[in-house]
């Protein structure tokens, strides 16, 4: 556990209590872990063989899950820090939208 000092635009910091895991035997972060639990992913990925969406559905929810976890930001703030979640990024700020 750790505090994490994020600055902001205006020039104040903003301080979070962090607890970091990882699991060891399954490799993953608790957030991913959780987002697998869920089974989200098998559910976003059937719901996208049906649709005739050209995006990855499944790809753009864990950045929009896991920049509110980690950053609580707003769907095009999340949209334009995509990078950072370590996906492949090929899909618009449209098709967030769409997705939803």
């Amino acid at each position: 556990m750790f505090l994490k000092k994020t600055p902001s635009k205006s020039g104040r910091i903003n301080l979070a209590i962090v607890d970091g895991y990882y699991d060891k035997a399954t490799k993953k972060q608790n957030i991913k872990l959780i987002y697998h639990e869920l089974e989200l992913d098998k559910f976003l990925n059937n719901r996208q063989r049906h649709s005739k969406g050209s995006y990855a559905a499944n790809t753009i929810m864990k950045m929009l899950v896991y920049s509110r976890i980690l950053a609580s930001a707003s769907k095009k703030s999340s949209f334009d820090h995509r990078e950072m979640f370590f996906e492949k990024t090929n899909y618009s700020l449209d098709d967030v939208y769409r997705c939803l």
